[in-house]
C-alpha cells in the first residue's frame, strides 16, 4: 500500500535476526507474566543437523488464569555441544 512496504524486503537471516534479538526479549517477558503458580519443565534433546550440535528444546506446562486452560509455551534451546 505504500512505497516503502513495496520495497521492503527480509530474508531467512533477517527474519532470524529480527526474531532472536528483537521479538524474543518481548515474548519472553509475556511467558514469565503469565506463569504464576506451579509449572512443568519439560525438554527435548535431538541433533541440529545444521550446526552439528546437541539441541536442548525446553518448555514450560502451566495453568493460565486468564483463559483457564493449560498451557505449554516454548522457552528456549541452549546447545550442549557435539
Amino acid at each position: 500500500d505504500s512505497n516503502i512496504a513495496k520495497q521492503f524486503q527480509c530474508g531467512e537471516r533477517k527474519s532470524a535476526y529480527i526474531c532472536v534479538f528483537g521479538l524474543s526479549e518481548y515474548f519472553l517477558k509475556l511467558l514469565k507474566e503469565s506463569v504464576k503458580g506451579l509449572y512443568v519443565v519439560m525438554f527435548d534433546e535431538s541433533l541440529n543437523k545444521k550446526l552439528q550440535e546437541k539441541q536442548m528444546d525446553v518448555y514450560l506446562r502451566f495453568w493460565d488464569d486468564e483463559s483457564k486452560q493449560v498451557k505449554t509455551r516454548y522457552y528456549g534451546s541452549p546447545f550442549l555441544g557435539k
